[in-house]
């Protein structure tokens, strides 16, 4: 995913999910692929590798700027 935000600068949730649904396990339900999907992003936000905000009523992901 961050390869993928590099190129796009930013991404929404339903492009997030596109990218990772076929790489999940065909074992899990839909809504254990959201909730996976969430976790991870969740985890990257923590590690401040990602970064949320809210564009009108869309939510966008991008990859958090650190100064060098």
């Amino acid at each position: 995913m961050q390869d993928a935000l590099e190129d796009h600068k930013f991404l929404t949730r339903e492009e997030i999910d596109k990218l990772w649904w076929n790489l999940l396990s065909d074992v899990l339900s839909d809504k254990q692929k959201k909730a996976k999907v969430g976790n991870m992003l969740t985890k990257m936000r923590e590690e401040r590798i990602v970064v949320n905000e809210t564009k009108g009523n869309i939510s966008v992901w991008s990859l958090l700027k650190t100064k060098k």
